[in-house]
């Protein structure tokens, strides 16, 4: 039910819906793999949903990195599932 994924810029992207869903009730789990960088191999970074951008019923946004200090990064791999 992925229509896209838009990049939105560093670390920051859309995954577009091919059938919206009912509402924006639904839930979601990522997971993402870093690859090693400034020898710290991603320690510190994580991937959380979009907190200035709630989810729709056709699109929800997430961001990796170390998003609280405004630090997105790209990962080496990106993984969602939506559960509804």
């Amino acid at each position: 039910n992925v229509s896209s994924v838009t990049k939105n810029g560093t670390g920051d992207y859309t995954v577009n819906f091919t059938n919206a869903m009912p509402d924006a009730n639904y839930s979601c789990t990522i997971a993402v793999q870093f690859a090693s960088s400034g020898g710290n191999g991603g320690s510190n970074f994580n991937a959380i949903i979009s907190p200035d951008t709630a989810p729709t019923s056709s699109a929800i946004r997430f961001r990796s990195g170390v998003p609280n200090l405004g630090n997105f990064v790209d990962t080496a791999y990106f993984n969602v599932a939506i559960f509804r």
